[in-house]
């Protein structure tokens, strides 16, 4: 009997015989949400082969899907290297692995690492499904981007990921990408999250990438406020350590955020208006000037005006950067 016969005659077979359905769907559900991020990488991956085609060549696309996988400062990074071998993920405190679906997912593209092509970032909620009672109960940040190492000689891409859990985002189902704004003016997004809602007002905190892939470091660190900061008669003054920024308006009060140039600087603009205790119908307005440094922002003016007209409405942007839903 030929090969090819004999392979007929066992696929024929496997025809004649029961299979198994218990469980089937289920299965494949868990092993869906499991590998979503892992599509996220891949097309990073494609993206990347597509960019630099006869640079990387037809072994480097052979290559491409090895992982290293390391652990920095602040996350749980996913590095891949098509020179690296793979080793196992060291334990970092939080078992994503044991939350395999993804739930009240928020997305946007911005290049968070300066290199023109967009990143992929995503707010989610990891959960044991996504009808159970653990959903909106944590919440984590990913950034999946791609870099080519400087001074190594070598053309091949580093593609990364980067999980940054958010125990800031303590309220359930109100935490999600506002925005990704490039608050200093190089070239590099950051990473507005929305951790919190009281009344039509969030709290926002500040995110930035900080890429190093000549040395393997990927990280996601949160922006903090130096060194007196700012006091002046908001719930939400700027106190120093990890930078909290309200935004809405309602009842005369309105907090917003902005960007300006003054004398070739970019600031970050940070803008509170309350009923004024001294003019009724006015409105006592508050600016705090912010020059961003790294992963700091540091005070470094401040302007007070009491105005008597309407109050603006709330922008639709956030340093030029498009504010997601937050109805």
């Amino acid at each position: 009997m030929s090969r090819v016969d004999e392979e007929i005659r066992r696929d024929l077979d496997r025809l004649t015989r029961p299979v198994r359905t218990e469980g089937v769907l289920e299965h494949v559900a868990r092993r869906r949400a499991r590998r979503r991020i892992v599509w996220r990488m891949r097309v990073a991956v494609l993206a990347t082969a597509v960019v630099i085609g006869s640079l990387v060549g037809v072994v480097g696309l052979n290559r491409v899907f090895a992982h290293r996988e390391v652990v920095t400062p602040g996350g749980t990074p996913t590095v891949t290297n098509p020179d690296a071998s793979h080793t196992a993920r060291p334990a970092t405190g939080t078992d994503f692995e044991a939350f395999p679906w993804i739930c009240d997912e928020t997305q946007l593209h911005a290049d968070t690492d300066g290199d023109g092509n967009l990143d992929e970032i995503a707010v989610w909620s990891p959960a044991t499904s996504c009808d159970a009672p653990d959903v909106g109960q944590r919440y984590v940040l990913h950034v999946s981007g791609n870099k080519i190492p400087v001074g190594t000689g070598s053309p091949s891409p580093v593609l990364y990921g980067i999980d940054q859990p958010l125990p800031e985002c303590d309220q359930p189902f109100a935490c999600m990408l506002f925005a990704a704004p490039d608050i200093d003016g190089d070239g590099r997004a950051e990473l507005a999250v929305a951790f919190n809602r009281k009344g039509p007002t969030w709290l926002l905190a500040l995110y930035r990438v900080e890429v190093d892939p000549a040395h393997d470091r990927y990280a996601l660190v949160r922006m903090s406020v130096a060194a007196p900061g700012d006091l002046w008669k908001s719930l939400f003054d700027l106190v120093p350590g990890p930078a909290t920024f309200a935004w809405g308006s309602s009842a005369g009060e309105s907090h917003t955020m902005s960007c300006d140039e003054q004398r070739g600087e970019r600031l970050l603009v940070v803008t509170t208006s309350l009923p004024s205790e001294q003019m009724p119908g006015a409105y006592d307005v508050h600016q705090t000037l912010l020059r961003p440094s790294k992963d700091e922002l540091v005070v470094v003016k401040t302007n007070d005006q009491t105005m008597s007209e309407v109050q603006p409405p709330m922008p639709n942007d956030l340093c030029g950067a498009p504010i997601q839903g937050t109805g």
